[in-house]
């Protein structure tokens, strides 16, 4: 039987060392010990959590889910209890007769991972079948619920992100709400799989499209079915470009720039793209790190990622960030550190699969990072603006990165414009950099220029930003949560947080889900 034990906990600490105030943490374990199948001790395992969360409702206990502790932000965490879904990894390989008898899908690329899955063992499963994820982010300690929920995002300017691969959502609100949630438009599970899990299926744009970047506010997600595609190497270069050049590619969208094919021999638009940009120096060149696909090739021998968490020592960063704090000038040698730590190292022709590429996050601690997605069109002057705001709010201790994301459907999926630029301020905490972003979306606003903020990383958010930013989506994303679940129940997986941020709000619905018959 799967287990569900309940620790009373005075706090819990995220993978960056964020310390958090908890009554209640709940363990899940699937049962490891029976001789039933993947899927028996999957249902075992839902039935549990069902349970539970039935507990939660009756007792009017908030619940969040926990994944890979990764966020930085208060989106996973809620002081009543949390349910540790890290040991949930049961990995199951759907058959032709699970799918839609009008599905196009290759059953042997489809997949359903259990919850707690993290990203760097789905690489390792899907290598060993000659498959691969079609993106992921630059650290894959995340869950795969988890990294979906939040819409991490990569640099896969051709694709889009982690939530972009998903083909439908295993999504549980209690004992008796069981659905597998895909799209109408490309329907892929079959009802009588559905059923074999115990589920009713629904084919629901919206719903999906809602449920897709949900922050842990749309229930319990079971499981993820997801396509994934031949496996393929990336061929990696790191080289620098004068920042003129840069502007000129971001400003014609001429990602084939004469200087990208002179630095790395390709004719074509790369597949990943990613660069990093001093702060400080409007002069100095930028690193750039470009990337492409290579379908066609004989895979080579080359070893999993570093297994290592992190390249330098915590303490180090807390020390970092207690000198940044108190002496201005500091700034030049902290950028230093940062850079030796964090820039890529030039390389030419670094062939490795996806998940060679990335592995584990090389920082832990009190590290810092803000996200902001920026529409291709608007970038620059964006970029030119924090630049202005470093010099004038600064020192901090920080650089700036640049990731291109081909634009999402998910309704509250923050990398939203047709081409997504992600602005990101990576470094080491200090009260400055805390202070800065809290002052982006006056700037931003000012200057007309459009955004969004990652959901899992430190962003000034709260109920009237969120509103601002997504406007109608954020309406139907309301709307749709309304019809999964009743005011009560959405309650439960609601937090401080999340109602800060607007989403714990419900409308009564007269639209109740479709069930498939």
């Amino acid at each position: 039987m799967a287990s569900v034990d309940y620790y009373q906990r005075s706090y819990w600490r995220s993978f960056h060392e964020q310390k958090r105030d908890l009554d209640i943490m709940i363990k899940v374990k699937n049962d490891r010990r029976g001789t039933g199948s993947r899927i028996d001790r999957y249902i075992d395992t839902n039935r549990a959590v069902g349970k539970a969360i039935d507990d939660a409702i009756a007792s009017r206990t908030s619940l969040r889910m926990l994944g890979g502790r990764w966020s930085m932000s208060d989106i996973a965490h809620e002081k009543d209890s949390i349910m540790d879904t890290r040991s949930l990894n049961i990995k199951i390989a759907m058959k032709q007769e699970d799918l839609d008898e009008t599905s196009t899908e290759d059953a042997n690329k489809v997949f359903l991972f259990q919850c707690g899955n993290d990203i760097k063992e789905i690489n390792k499963y899907l290598k060993k079948r000659k498959l691969s994820l079609s993106t992921c982010g630059a650290s894959n300690g995340q869950t795969i619920a988890g990294a979906i929920s939040t819409g991490t995002h990569g640099a896969a300017m051709n694709f889009g992100c982690i939530q972009d691969f998903v083909v439908g959502l295993h999504i549980i609100v209690g004992s008796t709400k069981n659905y597998i949630i895909e799209r109408a438009s490309v329907p892929v599970i079959s009802k009588s799989f559905a059923e074999s899990l115990n589920a009713e299926l629904v084919r629901d744009e919206n719903l999906f499209n809602a449920a897709l970047v949900s922050m842990g506010s749309f229930g319990y997600i079971a499981g993820v079915f997801i396509r994934t595609e031949d496996i393929y190497l990336l061929d990696n270069y790191v080289f620098d470009l004068k920042q003129n050049e840069v502007k000129q590619i971001f400003e014609q969208q001429e990602f084939d720039h004469p200087s990208i094919q002179a630095a790395t021999g390709y004719a074509r638009k790369p597949d990943h793209f990613k660069l990093f940009v001093n702060p400080y120096d409007n002069t100095e060149d930028i690193r750039m790190e470009i990337m492409y696909k290579l379908n066609d090739f004989e895979l080579p021998d080359i070893p999993e990622g570093n297994e290592s968490t992190h390249s330098y020592h915590k303490d180090v960063l807390s020390v970092i960030e207690a000198i940044s704090d108190r002496a201005s000038w500091t700034a030049p040698l902290l950028l230093r550190l940062l850079k030796s730590a964090v820039l890529p190292k030039k390389v030419s022709n670094d062939l490795g699969t996806l998940g060679q590429h990335f592995s584990d996050t090389k920082t832990r601690g009190r590290t810092f990072s803000c996200a902001m997605g920026i529409s291709i069109d608007q970038i620059w002057e964006a970029l030119t603006t924090l630049r202005e705001m470093f010099k004038t709010h600064g020192p901090i201790p920080a650089l700036i990165s640049m990731r291109l994301v081909k634009g999402t459907k998910a309704l509250l999926g923050w990398t939203n414009f047709a081409l997504t630029c992600v602005l990101e301020i990576d470094g080491v905490q200090s009260k400055k950099s805390r202070a800065l972003i809290q002052k982006i979306p006056a700037a931003f606003d000012d200057k007309g220029i459009a955004y969004t903020f990652h959901w899992g990383k430190m962003n000034p958010m709260d109920d009237k930003l969120v509103k601002k930013m997504y406007g109608n989506s954020y309406d139907e994303w309301i709307r749709q949560r309304s019809r999964l679940m009743s005011e009560e129940e959405g309650m439960i997986f609601s937090s401080d947080h999340t109602i800060i941020l607007g989403l714990g709000e419900y409308v009564i619905q007269n639209d109740p889900i479709d069930v498939v018959t």
